[in-house]
């Protein structure tokens, strides 16, 4: 193959590590992994806690930060092609709900998920916020994107 998606897959697996080794024997020289994870190390997963909806437990087997996706590419011998983190809207939005849930019921955050959540002007406001943290901030965004490459 000439390059391989894993979105939101990694952290769902019981061996990323063997995830990457299959991957690597079945890429041509130069091939590429692109990989879309929740990022552990993010302003968002600070803020909620263990609210913070990436965590997933018990659905995510693993939690990934730039550090810990360095390593896993470098064991599997895998060059970074590039790596970056953004914010995703709906990840806050899930986070919100969990703490409103928590925090004053299900019935509140039903009411939240359903009339706020999902408007466009929220949805907009939140990609003005993030966008600028994003920038500011460095690796502390909520989501990884990586792009490994086989050396060849």
């Amino acid at each position: 193959f000439d390059s391989i998606i894993m979105w939101h897959c990694l952290e769902h697996l019981p061996s990323p590590k063997m995830a990457l080794e299959k991957a690597w024997r079945m890429l041509k020289p130069k091939g590429r992994v692109f990989i879309f994870s929740p990022n552990a190390n993010s302003y968002l997963s600070r803020i909620f806690g263990a609210y913070w909806f990436p965590w997933s437990t018990p659905f995510h087997l693993y939690h990934f930060t730039e550090q810990t996706m360095r390593k896993l590419a470098s064991v599997c011998n895998f060059e970074i092609a590039k790596m970056r983190t953004s914010t995703v809207e709906y990840h806050f939005a899930l986070s919100l709900n969990a703490y409103l849930s928590h925090k004053f019921g299900k019935p509140l955050s039903d009411i939240f998920q359903a009339r706020v959540f999902h408007t466009l002007p929220l949805r907009l406001a939140q990609a003005c916020i993030f966008r600028p943290l994003d920038l500011c901030m460095p690796g502390r965004g909520e989501a990884l994107r990586v792009e490994l490459r086989k050396p060849g």
